[in-house]
């Protein structure tokens, strides 16, 4: 569902959205309802609430759930992929193809390594 709306004191537009998605915190998978605005300097989470509509959860959101909004907008966060310095005195930033070109040439031989597997 979308709602646009003027700003009153600009001419620039936001719209605010309405996303229904499943919390990724922990095996309850409680329904989320997460509403969202965007204008020309980006989007924004405007609230995270339990959705009352999800046939499992039936609205309630524990409080892990209610932590998404801090845990998206934390200055720390990671937000692209970093590579180890050689001298490993800290990481830099590399491109998501970079990225996933180093670990399909750095996985096979992880595979093939002589670390031991679980037992079954």
């Amino acid at each position: 569902m979308a709602i646009a709306a003027t700003a009153s004191s600009s001419a620039a537009t936001t719209t605010e959205h309405t996303h229904t998605r499943i919390c990724p915190l922990c095996e309850a998978c409680c329904g989320l309802e997460i509403r969202t605005r965007s204008s020309a300097e980006g989007t924004s989470i405007v609230s995270i609430r339990g959705n009352d509509a999800d046939p499992f959860s039936n609205g309630y959101l524990c409080p892990k759930g209610f932590a998404l909004k801090d845990l998206h907008e934390d200055p720390d966060r990671l937000r692209q992929p970093m590579r180890r310095r050689a001298d490993r005195s800290g990481f830099d930033p590399v491109s998501w193809e970079d990225a996933f070109e180093e670990i399909a040439q750095r996985l096979p031989r992880c595979a093939t390594s002589s670390a031991p597997t679980p037992s079954r």
